[in-house]
């Protein structure tokens, strides 16, 4: 049994998307920064953007829930919806 299901845990991988510049050339392309394996290795995919103030999660990948995207705050009392 995983230390994570033993404690009723959740675990949290980030892979922060990365600019690759070909050598050689000028073209630049977004890769994930662990690499495609760990890209492919979560059951659970959400996506946090934001432009300017304004914060979206968006679920792209479950095996239980389905895709939509939330936006929220972050203040001095945590994240906010």
């Amino acid at each position: 049994m995983s230390l994570a299901t033993k404690l009723d845990l959740a675990v949290l991988i980030t892979n922060q998307m990365t600019t690759k510049v070909s050598p050689g050339t000028a073209e630049r392309v977004l890769v994930p920064a662990l690499g495609e394996s760990w890209a492919h290795a979560c059951t659970t995919r959400v996506v946090l953007n934001f432009t300017g103030s304004k914060r979206t999660a968006t679920l792209v990948k479950s095996p239980s829930r389905p895709e939509g995207s939330i936006t929220y705050s972050i203040d001095q009392r945590g994240v906010r919806a």
